[in-house]
């Protein structure tokens, strides 16, 4: 990275990611090891068309009808960002969250180090939606 470089990042929370790393690590327990991808793209619709049912039957309508309800829900920044996603994008998300067979999960200190540890200065650190971090600094 030049000097006057910026250099930008995006990673998932540790913090409040726990629950997401559990269900990760029991449906690689789960998941037999040859099992063809194509095969593991339609047993992920079960969970996808759980999270559109929960989405379009609870989330939206209490975001609409009791929006103080709806701040109390765990994940609700993430949840208001995809509630109106089409079917087809929450599998996709799905689908990602659960195929790939490593994912690692950073503590907002820790990405606050790494920024740190290459020398960058001007670090901005933000949550996005409440469950990533985006971090951005200046060489």
């Amino acid at each position: 990275l030049v000097a006057g470089g910026k250099l930008a990042i995006w990673v998932y929370s540790a913090e409040r990611n726990r629950w997401v790393q559990w269900i990760r690590q029991f449906s690689w327990i789960l998941r037999p090891p040859h099992l063809p991808a194509v095969v593991f793209w339609v047993l992920t619709a079960v969970p996808a068309t759980a999270l559109f049912l929960w989405l379009r039957g609870v989330v939206s309508p209490m975001a609409r009808l009791r929006p103080r309800w709806a701040r109390r829900l765990p994940y609700h920044e993430y949840l208001m960002a995809i509630c109106r996603f089409p079917w087809r994008e929450l599998h996709i998300i799905v689908y990602d969250q659960l195929a790939a067979p490593m994912a690692h999960y950073v503590s907002r200190e820790e990405v606050e180090r790494w920024l740190q540890r290459v020398g960058l200065r001007d670090i901005q650190l933000e949550s996005v939606h409440g469950n990533s971090w985006a971090g951005l600094g200046v060489r």
